[in-house]
């Protein structure tokens, strides 16, 4: 049968059987076995075979058997932006089930837009280089180009194992307009970068309106990385 197959409910059953004839007596779900479902925040070390969920490690083994749409995939088809089901037994996984996957987005007629930035959703910013190709959940979109004031907003769906190519060249290209910001710095020493440059805030600092990665540095502090959007004078 072609096409995918919907996410199906995968258990851990025990089974049994009379070993001469092979005939089955009984098939339960096991007592044992344990689900984590809709997991986003994991670590995975294939090297040593281990994956981390919250504060607990479990062993990866050769058995463990990875899964998508009810289908096996490899284990290095998974990427760190997808959302897994994990059951096992004790400190085992036995399954790996993509509840949420990956596709790829890629912008057409990006020119006027290279050095400016792309927001998908809430929570992703990236800058926008030429021919890229981002890894994105799958899923529905609000996609939010600037650069320079100019830009717009489009919607977008991601599909799974899917490339989504986005149109971007009927989107405004407004001449580049600037807006003065003022920073306090805590402490003082602190070092800022703005677009990898570093940048002297003791004074008013112009920027052009779009949005702009700022990054602050100490010795013996933690680094803050932020955007700031400017969109106003």
């Amino acid at each position: 049968m072609g096409g995918d197959v919907p996410n199906q409910q995968v258990d851990i059953v025990d089974v049994t059987f009379l070993k001469g004839t092979k005939h089955l007596t009984a098939l339960k779900l096991s007592a044992d076995a344990w689900k984590n479902e809709g997991v986003s925040r994991y670590e995975i070390d294939y090297v040593r075979g281990e994956v981390r969920i919250a504060e607990d490690i479990y062993k990866l083994t050769d058995d463990t058997q990875y899964l998508s749409k009810g289908r096996k995939i490899e284990k290095m088809d998974l990427n760190p932006v997808d959302v897994l089901d994990f059951q096992g037994i004790g400190n085992q996984v036995l399954s790996v089930n993509v509840a949420k996957g990956h596709g790829y987005l890629r912008l057409e007629n990006d020119e006027n837009f290279v050095g400016g930035f792309i927001e998908i959703g809430q929570s992703m910013v990236r800058e926008i280089t030429e021919d890229m190709l981002l890894t994105v959940p799958e899923g529905s979109y609000q996609v939010t180009i600037s650069h320079q004031g100019g830009g717009g907003v489009k919607s977008v769906t991601i599909y799974r194992n899917e490339e989504t190519v986005l149109e971007v060249g009927d989107l405004e290209v407004a001449k580049p307009q600037s807006g003065i910001l003022l920073f306090s710095v805590s402490p003082s020493k602190a070092v800022v970068y703005i677009d990898g440059e570093e940048t002297d805030v003791s004074e008013p600092v112009t920027l052009d309106y779009g949005i702009h990665q700022m990054i602050v540095k100490a010795d013996g502090y933690k680094s803050i990385t932020q955007y700031i959007r400017v969109g106003q004078a």
